[in-house]
């Protein structure tokens, strides 16, 4: 999200929690732009790629701008901010041509939004998602092993997926192997889903992972981790799967993200 200028700063455990990780996925969802906008549209300012590089080695972050904001300022300022963070060492993903990314040879992440504010043809669509599966130029099945959907879906400021949303899940999970998403700015539930007779998770909404005002509703997030790789049959499955939830705590010149043991809205976990 925007920071507004704000210099974003990360706590020590939240760093420490992404040790060892050897890719950080994330949804980014605003546009690097000095222009003005008259309209809501979510304007992004170039510190936060200082402020990311801090949190995890650029080469290693992976950055989705498939979202409902990547219209706020029209194809060429959402490319050159795209462009931008590829200058810097950033993996960006999410345009229509562009609606996947390897994180390396065995495992693939796909994206699609649901919405736009704004009139956006080039962004990777989430009613596309299962269709590009199997029929994108690009996606060679042959050496991929572990597809993660990542969409921008559901409804904003609920704290539950409705059904349609629930049923688009298992309807995804019969194709991928991992749904994580984003868009509600709450957190929502972590399913675990038996398809096939294999466990696989579902994170609906990973809520917001810094914000740059002290309001309520919009100042909690979590961040999840999960491990990768063969079984004992060789077939690739998410193993362990480590969470917290995490807290924006903006002022006058920074925002501080750091874990946080419980939210309000989910008080007994």
């Amino acid at each position: 999200m925007q920071v507004m200028g704000k210099k974003v700063r990360f706590s020590p455990e939240m760093k420490d929690f992404f040790k060892g990780c050897d890719a950080i996925i994330g949804n980014f969802e605003a546009t690097i732009t000095n222009v003005e906008h008259q309209r809501v549209a979510l304007r992004q300012d170039e510190i936060i790629i200082d402020d990311l590089k801090e949190l995890f080695p650029p080469d290693k972050f992976y950055l989705s701008i498939a979202n409902n904001h990547a219209g706020d300022f029209g194809e060429t300022a959402c490319r050159k901010s795209a462009q931008l963070l590829t200058d810097n060492g950033f993996h960006v993903f999410g345009f229509k041509e562009s609606p996947f990314i390897d994180i390396n040879e065995n495992v693939r992440v796909w994206t699609g939004t649901m919405w736009s504010n704004e009139p956006c043809d080039y962004i990777a669509r989430f009613d596309d998602l299962l269709d590009l599966k199997t029929t994108h130029p690009g996606n060679k099945n042959d050496h991929i092993l572990f597809n993660i959907c990542y969409p921008h879906w559901g409804y904003e400021i609920e704290l539950y997926p409705r059904a349609d949303i629930v049923n688009k899940g298992l309807l995804l999970l019969k194709e991928f192997d991992m749904v994580i998403g984003h868009h509600s700015h709450t957190v929502q539930p972590v399913a675990n889903n038996i398809i096939d007779a294999v466990n696989k998770l579902t994170a609906y909404s990973l809520g917001d992972f810094c914000f740059c005002y002290n309001l309520h509703k919009y100042i909690y997030g979590e961040i999840v981790t999960a491990e990768i790789g063969p079984d004992i049959k060789d077939k690739w499955l998410a193993g362990h799967v480590n969470w917290s939830f995490i807290k924006s705590s903006p002022d006058k010149q920074e925002i501080l993200v750091s874990l946080a043991g419980q939210i309000p809205f989910f008080p007994n976990l």
